[in-house]
Order: C-alpha cells, then sequence, then structure tokens
C-alpha cells in the first residue's frame, strides 16, 4: 500500500454514492447496475476525447486551460476498479474526525459495517 501525505493511502476513492440498504435488499440487480454504470462512465471518460467535447458546454470552463485541467483532475481521480480498502477509507475517516470534529462530521468517529457495497459475490 502507497502512503501520502498524512499517511493516508491516495488511492483512497474520496466520492461515492449512498443507498438505502433497503434498496439494496430490494433491487440488488439495479445497485449493481448502478456500480457497473459508474464503472463504465468513468472508462469511456478516462480514454474518450470525445465524450469530453460533448460534456464541454456543460462544465463552464472559462478557458481551454481550464477545461483540460477539470478533463486531467478528473482522470486522476478515477479509482481503480476493485475492492474498496475500508481500512484505508477507515483511516481517513478518523483524521477528518480528528481535524475536523461535529463541524465536519456531526457525531461519526468511525465507519460503520457495511458502508461499502463491493458489488454481489
Amino acid at each position: 500500500m502507497r502512503h501520502g501525505i498524512l499517511g493516508l493511502d491516495p488511492e483512497t476513492p474520496l466520492l461515492g454514492y449512498v443507498v438505502k440498504g433497503e434498496m439494496l435488499r430490494e433491487n440488488p440487480a439495479m445497485v449493481d447496475g448502478l456500480a457497473r454504470a459508474s464503472r463504465a462512465a468513468k472508462d469511456i471518460l478516462a480514454t474518450d476525447d470525445a465524450e469530453w467535447e460533448r460534456l464541454r458546454p456543460k462544465m463552464n470552463a472559462k478557458s481551454d486551460a481550464q477545461f483540460e485541467a477539470l478533463i486531467a483532475g478528473f482522470r486522476a481521480g478515477i479509482p481503480a476498479e476493485g475492492p474498496i480498502d475500508e481500512a484505508a477509507a477507515g483511516r481517513m475517516l478518523t483524521l477528518m474526525a480528528e481535524l475536523g470534529g461535529e463541524d465536519l462530521l456531526g457525531k461519526a468517529t468511525e465507519l460503520p459495517d457495511g458502508t461499502f457495497y463491493q458489488g454481489s459475490k
């Protein structure tokens, strides 16, 4: 595992989707479909410059340089395919709790079990 600044794994995803437990229990195929669609979109945007041109009007980039920087930033942030390292995410949350306290996270200080859906098994 790589460690970046503050001893955190720089590959830990910072964004995700929130799905209620009953949605997962009642519609697991829909949740799997959402996960597959999200990965497919990331794969397309990782490599297809034409798709970015199609999205450009919605991005409100003020210049070509800003547009290119947005693409580069998005592409750099695409997590590797595979399971989430829950321990790494837990370390990040712990640090966020220490630095930001309740103003940042409310009463959360650690990740509850079942936070991450790892796909149907």
